[in-house]
This record gives structure tokens, C-alpha cells and sequence, in this order.
């Protein structure tokens, strides 16, 4: 599969061919052999001109068998890779060297696939080249498998990167508690509320940095621990081991750490409320700043407060939805447009039975009528020692269930693709 150089005439033995279906005298008690191999094979004379190319070439470029392959085998290869395979083709011929690479070839039904290609001289007894001996095998399936790879890695490496970078910038305390009830990860924003660097904070437990208000959240870290239930927006007073003469204010949310289906330890969310008192900072810090739209209701079902991030994915204004019922406007019907009877609303169980709900699947409506899918968690919002109504967090699920429908699609295609080739050998 090469081309002649300019525009100097191709000298071969007589007898020889330079179509497809032709095989150079002297090699012709082979051809039988060439022509079985499942892998392209072709045959250039010593100055790179294409004399053979065997049966699988020519199945699988679809031309007849007495076409003409030279000088035309790059109109063969991708528009992409097609300046640098032909380059990398005359600088081989021009040093008599081998030739190896890697390009995408045009199949009979249009599709390009993937083949490495390799070639090297065969010389005569006095040195010179007289002919080149080529291959070009299918790789597709495994440069499809390696780009996976990489963008699978790259994903992650960047997941990973910006998991980092939100925990550090975060403007609330974030940290991961071990069962031993000890810090093994804390951000700069947690660790400047105890007073302390990240590392003289790693390690130590909880009880160690928080003595006075460990009583306090004691509680709330078994919790999740023995039930792998999330504690939400739970309220702490108390003084840090390092700053035992001011009290302190915080907000905490306490979250299973599930490795392999095991819980390893609490996810720690902590907002500190000493400085802000009042509902309007609580509003800004927490509320506000949250990627997730994050609502409250009263004992009726009622809605006394909800976030920036619920306003955008809701459609609504705050001034429409404050002291109307989120299930008559929001959470009424299920994905086929039947209704859901306000008893049987699994977000106002929270309240009902005074305990936590996550649901993963659920469909919202928005303003305009039309809805789309969220996950939620909705837990009693608690005033003094009674649950006075629900705290709702959601989040748009829409891009997940996307990306789990072309997950599926390319396992299927790659399925696919893999009995295509067993069905061919």
C-alpha cells in the first residue's frame, strides 16, 4: 500500500503486476499462504511502488481485484492521518529504513478502523533493496479500549483535582471522621474554626479538639455509623480544646463514607455559625452558596424558606413559593403524569415519622409544566425538641441518567463489535 515517487517510471521484473490481484514472479507458490492471512498484506518494489496487495486487502478496501493500488492508497486513509502516513512512507523509502505506523483506513461500508502498519525492506545479496514486504493490522477495537482508558483516567484525575480544590476553597468546614472517631481528612476552612493547621488536626479525635461538645455530637456520628442513615443540619454550641474561652456556634451534617458497600467512616460537614446569628447569614452561608436547591416547609407542608439554586431549577420566585405547599406546586405528579396523593408523598415522611428519606429517583415539575428528575434527601427540621417541619436537598439527576444511557449504548456497541469480529475469524 504505497505509492510511487515523482514521476519516474516503475521498473519490475517481467511478469510483474502492479494490480491488486497480481503477485511478483518468483513468490507466486506463496500466494496462497499471503492470501489467507487476516491482516492486509501488500508488496512495493524497491523505489516504494505498489506491485501486490492480497486477498484482504482487497475485500476490505472493496475495489475489484485487478484495481490499481499504486499511488492511490492514501485517498484509503483518514483525511486526519493521511499527510503524516504518507511522510512517514518516503522518509522509510528514502533511508531503507522500516516503516511503522499507526493510522485510521477506509473500509468498503465507509467506516475508518484503526490498523498498524508496518513495513521492511527486503534487500538483495548485494545490499539493495529490492522490495518492500508490508502488513497493516486491524487495531481498532484495542485503540478504543486504550482512548477509554485514557479519558477514564482523565476523568478522574480531574474529579480528584476539583474535589481537592472545592474542599480546600470551600467556605465550610469539610472533613472525613474514621470509625475511631478520629480526623483522617480536614480542609483549611474546619481546620481554622478549631483553631488550629490541617496537620496538627489530622489524627486527632474528635474528642481531643472538641472536648466540651463532644457529648453533643457524639450521638449523631453512631448514628450514621450503626445505621448508615444521614444526619441533617444538626445545631452545636461548645468551645474548641484550643479556644476554651469562646463558644462557638456551628451547623453540622453528618454523611456515610461507604467503601465496597462497607460504611469506613462519617463524611463531616460543618458551617460556622458564631458570627452569624441570625437567619438572614444562615441564609447566605448555607442556603445560598449550596449547588443544590435546598428547601424548608413547616408542619402543613408550607414553604418557609428556599435556596437560590431550587429558585433556578424550580422556575419560580421565592415570593411565589413562600407559604404555598412545595408537594401542590412542585413534587404532585410521577413521570407518566399521574398524581401523587399528598399521604402518600415520600418527601413529607420525614415529618410524619420523624426520620430521615432519601429517595434517588423521583420526578419535580417546574413553573412552565414540565419536569425532570431529581435525587433528594428530606429529614425533620427540628425547633427546640419538636420537629416543627421538613428540610428538603435536591439535585438535577438528568445528566447522570444521560451519561448512564450512553454508557449502555457504548457497552452494547462495543458488544456488538467484539461478536462482529469473532463472526469474521
Amino acid at each position: 500500500m504505497s505509492e510511487s515517487h515523482g514521476s519516474q517510471g516503475v521498473s519490475r521484473p517481467s511478469g510483474d503486476s502492479i494490480v491488486g490481484g497480481g503477485f511478483p514472479v518468483g513468490l507466486g507458490d506463496v500466494r496462497g499462504l499471503v492470501d489467507e492471512i487476516p491482516h492486509i498484506v501488500w508488496l512495493s518494489g524497491a523505489n516504494g511502488s505498489t506491485e501486490y496487495v492480497n486477498r484482504r486487502g482487497i475485500e476490505y478496501s472493496g475495489l475489484p481485484a485487478e484495481a490499481n493500488f499504486n499511488g492511490a492508497w492514501v485517498s484509503f486513509v483518514h483525511a486526519d492521518d493521511a499527510a503524516r502516513a504518507k511522510a512517514a512512507w518516503e522518509e522509510a523509502v528514502r533511508t531503507q529504513t522500516s516503516f511503522e505506523q499507526s493510522y485510521r483506513i477506509r473500509r468498503a461500508d465507509g467506516q475508518f478502523r484503526w490498523h498498524d502498519c508496518r513495513s521492511v525492506p527486503v534487500r538483495g545479496a548485494d545490499g539493495a533493496v529490492v522490495r518492500w514486504v508490508g502488513t497493516a493490522t486491524d487495531v481498532d477495537g484495542q485503540k478504543t479500549l486504550e482512548e477509554n482508558l485514557r479519558r477514564s483516567e482523565r476523568q478522574t484525575a480531574e474529579t480528584l483535582t476539583l474535589l481537592e480544590t472545592m474542599q480546600a476553597a470551600a467556605p465550610v468546614g469539610l472533613a472525613f471522621v474514621d470509625r475511631d472517631f478520629r480526623y483522617a481528612r480536614v480542609n483549611d476552612t474546619l481546620a481554622a474554626m478549631a483553631g488550629m493547621t490541617v496537620d496538627e488536626m489530622v489524627e486527632r479525635r474528635v474528642a481531643e479538639v472538641i472536648p466540651a461538645a463532644w457529648p453533643q455530637v457524639e450521638p449523631f456520628y453512631r448514628r450514621v455509623l450503626d445505621t448508615g442513615e444521614s444526619v441533617f443540619g444538626s445545631s452545636g454550641t461548645g468551645a474548641f480544646g484550643t479556644d476554651p474561652g469562646r463558644v462557638h456556634s456551628w451547623l453540622s451534617s453528618y454523611y456515610p463514607v461507604r467503601v465496597d458497600g462497607e460504611i469506613v467512616g462519617v463524611g463531616l460537614i460543618v458551617v460556622d455559625l458564631t458570627e452569624r446569628n441570625d437567619a438572614e447569614a444562615f441564609r447566605e452561608v448555607v442556603m445560598e452558596n449550596m449547588a443544590e436547591g435546598l428547601y424548608t416547609v413547616d408542619d402543613q407542608g408550607r414553604t418557609t424558606s428556599v435556596n437560590r439554586a431550587a429558585l433556578e431549577m424550580l422556575g419560580w420566585t421565592e415570593e411565589e413559593l413562600l407559604g404555598r405547599s412545595m408537594h401542590d406546586l412542585v413534587h404532585f405528579q410521577r413521570a407518566d403524569g399521574t398524581s401523587i396523593p399528598i399521604g402518600e408523598c415520600p418527601m413529607l415522611t420525614a415529618h410524619t415519622e420523624g426520620r430521615s428519606i432519601r429517595v434517588e429517583d423521583q420526578i419535580f415539575t417546574r413553573k412552565d409544566g414540565s419536569m425532570f428528575p431529581v435525587a433528594y434527601s428530606s429529614a425533620p427540621l427540628h425547633v427546640g425538641s419538636t420537629a416543627g417541619g421538613v428540610v428538603v436537598v435536591f439535585r438535577d439527576i438528568t445528566e447522570q441518567r444521560e451519561q448512564q444511557r450512553r454508557e449502555l449504548e457504548e457497552r452494547h456497541e462495543q458488544k456488538l463489535e467484539s461478536l462482529g469480529r469473532l463472526s469474521a475469524g
